[in-house]
């Protein structure tokens, strides 16, 4: 019960509509605000009608987001991470090496003076690490004899193919030398043959040159004399 003037219900609409809007109604005490209110409040019902609905979608939607939030982890949790180990433990040994080597580099220099692909094979290297946990060092050292041991046949791969590149090579100039030595011979039978033929020809070209000359000039001596006398 409240005003000295007028009995109003607590269940009433207007008493309930300013208890929804401001949690309790300000105005109990004087009938002339508690009217003015309750009209303000008709005119802001759907304002507010508006804001609850909002905030109901807000929080149905952060409901939401966390539910995919959740399903993610669990997805990361459970199916994203067990794959990448199980990947990760299937590295081979030249792949484990490298980013161990690089693990190195990335420990000397920093992230910030590392290139992107070194930063990504060290941090592979340390969940490598992570995933064999008692057991990574021992099989690091494993894989150091292996790699060792693989570069010393690679070593000796690339100097056998040295070897034979160096052997084809020298087999190569045999050859060219020996075709070299064979046009020599080609061509020197060549001028052995012709010379009996050149030197002929050159004999009588130089004759008939002279015989031409000794015409001319006994020609010209013909026809001097001829005029004198």
């Amino acid at each position: 019960m409240f005003f000295d003037e007028i009995t109003l219900s607590q269940k009433s609409w207007h008493f309930r509509l300013q208890a929804r809007m401001f949690g309790e109604p300000p105005f109990l005490d004087n009938f002339c605000p508690y009217f003015w209110l309750t009209i303000f409040c008709l005119f802001a019902t759907p304002f507010f009608a508006l804001g609850l609905g909002a905030n109901w979608a807000f929080l149905r939607l952060m409901d939401l987001l966390k539910l995919f939030d959740r399903a993610l982890t669990y997805v990361e949790t459970k199916i994203c991470d067990p794959w990448v180990d199980w990947n990760i433990q299937r590295l081979n040994d030249k792949e484990v090496w490298y980013c161990y080597d690089r693990a190195q580099t990335y420990n000397e220099y920093g992230e910030s003076r590392c290139k992107k692909k070194t930063v990504k094979a060290a941090k592979m290297f340390a969940r490598w690490k992570a995933v064999m946990a008692d057991k990574w060092e021992a099989r690091l050292k494993e894989i150091e004899q292996r790699v060792a041991k693989q570069a010393e046949e690679d070593e000796k791969g690339r100097k056998k193919r040295e070897y034979e590149h160096w052997h084809y090579k020298q087999k190569q100039e045999k050859l060219l030398m020996k075709k070299r030595a064979e046009r020599r011979r080609f061509f020197s039978k060549v001028v052995d043959w012709t010379k009996w033929i050149v030197i002929p020809i050159a004999i009588l070209a130089v004759t008939f040159c002279a015989l031409a000359f000794l015409f001319l000039v006994g020609f010209g001596i013909f026809k001097l004399c001829h005029l004198i006398y």
